[in-house]
């Protein structure tokens, strides 16, 4: 398997400067690198919600609280889908 953190390095170093297509591009692939990783699914939603899509958010969301381990990530997840004012 590949490592996606570089490719979530790479995201990162995009959503930074602004470009959210490029950034989209690496996080998806690192979804498909690691889909087990919740955190891919974080960033992702966190890029939807800077453009003002709060739907693809909270189903990215989702996937990253259904992919979370530990409790308090998936509490975490539910309290950010909450925010979004989404149960």
């Amino acid at each position: 398997d590949p490592d996606p953190y570089p490719l979530l390095g790479l995201g990162d170093e995009a959503a930074e400067q602004g470009k959210t297509d490029v950034a989209l591009a690496y996080y998806r692939r690192a979804s498909e690198v690691a889909p087990y990783l919740h955190e891919v699914y974080l960033k992702i939603a966190r890029v939807h919600i800077r453009r003002g899509d709060l739907k693809r958010a909270e189903r990215v969301l989702r996937k990253a609280r259904d992919n979370a381990w530990a409790d308090s990530d998936r509490e975490r997840y539910q309290a950010k889908l909450m925010a979004l004012g989404v149960r």
